[in-house]
């Protein structure tokens, strides 16, 4: 099992199985969603004046499921869809 998309679909992406993949996909993939900021703005202290950029956790853990959540879709396109 996938841990992010709960019950895999056991075949690969095909042209005639597109709609079954976008049903299971559908609230991981979406055009509108951003990744969060990957530095912190600064509080405390004045702006910009010997404070060290933070780096996002929210960031990472987002990257971090972008990328298996791709990683998954193309390691399950058929030759056909590849093409």
């Amino acid at each position: 099992m996938f841990p992010l998309l709960g019950y895999p679909v056991s075949e690969k992406t095909t042209r005639s199985n597109h709609i079954m993949w976008r049903t299971q996909l559908a609230d991981h993939i979406n055009a509108d969603m951003q990744a969060p900021l990957a530095i912190l703005e600064a509080t405390g202290g004045e702006k910009g004046k010997d404070v060290k950029p933070t780096p996002n956790p929210e960031n990472e853990k987002w990257f971090a499921k972008d990328q298996t959540v791709l990683n998954y879709l193309l390691s399950n396109l058929s030759r056909e869809i590849l093409g």
